[in-house]
């Protein structure tokens, strides 16, 4: 289909040269080329976005949604990489791709990037260079991966630069969301197991947002209130909120505690810098 568009476009300037005089065909010509690259390139990003999901699902693999954030992030990368007439993960300034999507404002709980360089514009040619690299291929078919940013940039005499960037996106929820979601659930527990629900007090929930904040910080929570007797701290940091019931339920199934706080607070940390929720729940016994 590329080559039968690319006989077209050509046939099509040179019926207009006959009447045209050389200084405009020029003009016309140059436009002409930059405006035929840019279709052929959008062809080759939707061809690899394609051939990837092909991949993808001959493995039973759930397909990947195409970002478009995720390919301006991908093409701006090309077109460092097509300026310097190599490939690299690492930009002119000697950025990561983890330092340009964390730039980029991205929120992420896993990332991944593939970098190619091709004389000839033939995505089959491409993919299989890709799918041949065993870091490549392990991008395009890890399951962990849910969207996929593809950048192409073609320079002249060094041919096309290729991006592909993946992430695992994060599906924030608010954090009074989250909270309301989690003191619904230790309370369902404790009513499954025939215990009486927990009290979360104004209190201790301003305690806990403090913790959880301070933890987001990585500075220490200030002194917990004498009066409350013996208190138990569960400090929960992860980037989604999958799986977290069986961090707190053996804990919140004790029947002397009555009385509870909860903090929820999302930011980004050393270990996390893609986003996570940091989590403070503080239970606390009757004396």
């Amino acid at each position: 289909m590329a080559q039968l568009k690319r006989i077209i476009f050509f046939t099509f300037s040179f019926i207009l040269s006959a009447s045209l005089s050389s200084g405009i065909l020029t003009g016309l010509n140059l436009r002409g080329e930059l405006l035929f690259q840019e279709k052929e390139i959008s062809i080759i990003v939707q061809e690899l976005f394609e051939l990837i999901n092909e991949e993808r699902k001959d493995l039973g693999l759930l397909t990947l949604q195409f970002s478009q954030d995720l390919s301006l992030l991908a093409r701006e990368h090309s077109k460092d990489m097509a300026l310097r007439g190599k490939i690299s993960h690492s930009s002119t300034s000697g950025q990561s791709y983890r330092d340009r999507i964390i730039e980029a404002g991205f929120y992420f709980s896993a990332i991944g990037e593939n970098v190619a360089s091709s004389n000839r514009p033939q995505t089959e040619l491409i993919h299989e260079k890709l799918m041949d690299s065993a870091g490549h291929r392990k991008n395009i078919l890890d399951p962990d991966f849910d969207q996929v940013g593809i950048g192409v940039v073609f320079r002249k005499n060094k041919g096309y630069f290729i991006t592909q960037d993946f992430r695992r996106a994060m599906v924030l929820k608010k954090e009074e969301e989250v909270k309301e979601d989690i003191q619904r659930d230790i309370n369902d527990l404790r009513r499954e197991n025939y215990l009486p629900s927990l009290s979360f007090t104004k209190e201790a929930d301003d305690y806990a947002l403090k913790c959880a904040i301070y933890k987001a910080k990585d500075k220490a929570p200030s002194p917990m209130p004498r009066h409350w007797g013996e208190t138990q701290f569960l400090f929960i940091t992860s980037p989604t909120l999958e799986g977290i019931q069986s961090i707190y339920r053996d804990k919140v199934l004790k029947k002397t505690y009555t009385r509870a706080g909860l903090g929820v607070s999302f930011g980004k940390s050393s270990k996390y810098p893609g986003g996570c929720y940091f989590i403070t729940l503080v239970l606390i016994s009757e004396n």
